[in-house]
């Protein structure tokens, strides 16, 4: 509890933004969360300011740029290292506490709720921007940065202001590494254009899905399937016609017509139509899978064309599907599959390294040192 015997504690967490917000004042919102009530600002006159002392774990607050860093003090063995912030946001829970571990509960949770409200917020910013300045603002999630910090502020009895007295950190190891989790051969290969399309659309799917954008994330996952299954489809159409005697100059006509007047029905591109050409089709060789892709393909068509935001399991689930569909359809043209996982013999281990400035004082090293023993135990 604080020395001060304040009984009234809040918990509070902040996110610095790699960019400068472009707003003439502080973002101040007062939102729901997940049935939680919380403060939300976004400010540029900040920076942050990281409390070291002899023992214990190192209190990080918030500062206005104008305010000067304090000289160490040699008495209570105290420095103060300050990190120049471009732009943060801040959460602050609007419901209190009678304790430290009361309000430090689901935290975890309140931190993910909080970076995806962030996401979605920076994401209609970044979608209401002019098209031509709209890269200066993005969305940035909890897949963009290494730590996050939150901690707890109460009501000091003495001065009757909110104080920080207790922090801690959310930590993104995948962001963090500084060896990789695993080697792959970078003989690269010069893959067919339709292919190279559908696997940068996936792969730019996976990064909106670890963004929170879940709609990018449906939309260029079937993308990836609907231009290969169209690619694939001519390719075989146009091979039957050549084996039934039309020149390549009239197979390659007629094959674009076919899938121009199909080219967006999946129950012809991945069953009836490809079945005709080729003998193959999904439904035969994977009908849940089919079923499933039918169902995406009516999401899909609800976010296009009626603005539907898919849940997270439904833009995660409907990325996976999509690769597996992907990787059939690859094979089904004779063309290069790429694995869904890399080698599992890869690498050993799980090295991280802080690149903070925080880093720098021996207490918090020492304090992510601890956190890091308790997850091998």
């Amino acid at each position: 509890m604080p020395t001060c015997g304040g009984k009234r504690i809040r918990w509070v967490m902040h996110f610095a933004l790699p960019f400068p917000f472009p707003s003439r004042k502080c973002v101040e919102e007062r939102i729901e969360i997940d049935s939680r009530s919380f403060e939300f600002s976004i400010h540029n006159h900040l920076d942050r300011v990281y409390i070291t002392r002899s023992s214990g774990v190192p209190l990080v607050v918030l500062v206005d740029k104008s305010r000067k860093t304090e000289a160490p003090s040699s008495k209570h063995s105290v420095t103060q290292t300050r990190e120049h912030l471009q732009s943060v946001a801040v959460y602050r829970e609007m419901e209190e506490y009678d304790s430290p571990q009361h309000a430090f509960a689901d935290a975890d949770k309140k931190v993910i709720a909080c970076c995806r409200h962030l996401s979605d917020y920076l994401s209609r910013v970044h979608r209401s921007l002019p098209y031509r300045v709209a890269w200066l603002v993005y969305p940035v999630s909890l897949f963009d940065v290494g730590t996050v910090h939150h901690g707890l502020e109460h009501l000091c009895a003495k001065s009757r202001n909110w104080t920080i007295f207790a922090c801690g950190v959310t930590i993104n190891l995948a962001r963090l590494m500084y060896k990789p989790l695993f080697y792959f051969d970078l003989a690269l290969e010069h893959l067919p254009p339709e292919l190279d399309t559908s696997n940068e659309l996936l792969a730019e799917a996976l990064i909106s899905l670890n963004r929170g954008l879940n709609r990018l994330t449906t939309l260029n996952s079937y993308a990836a399937v609907e231009s290969l299954a169209n690619s694939v489809f001519k390719k075989k159409r146009k091979e039957q016609l050549i084996a039934q005697g039309k020149t390549p100059e009239e197979a390659e006509k007629i094959a674009e017509r076919d899938r121009k007047r199909n080219r967006t029905k999946p129950k012809f591109l991945l069953h009836s139509g490809l079945q005709a050409m080729d003998g193959r089709s999904l439904l035969q060789e994977n009908k849940k899978r089919y079923d499933q892709l039918l169902e995406l393909y009516n999401l899909r068509n609800m976010v296009a064309h009626a603005g539907t935001v898919p849940t997270d399991q439904e833009a995660r689930s409907g990325h996976t599907l999509c690769c597996e569909v992907v990787r059939w359809l690859a094979e089904v043209g004779g063309m290069p599959i790429r694995p869904m996982m890399p080698e599992k013999s890869g690498v050993s281990g799980f090295a991280v390294q802080s690149r903070d400035h925080f880093a720098t004082p021996a207490a918090l090293i020492n304090f992510l040192r601890k956190l890091m023993d308790s997850i091998k135990t």
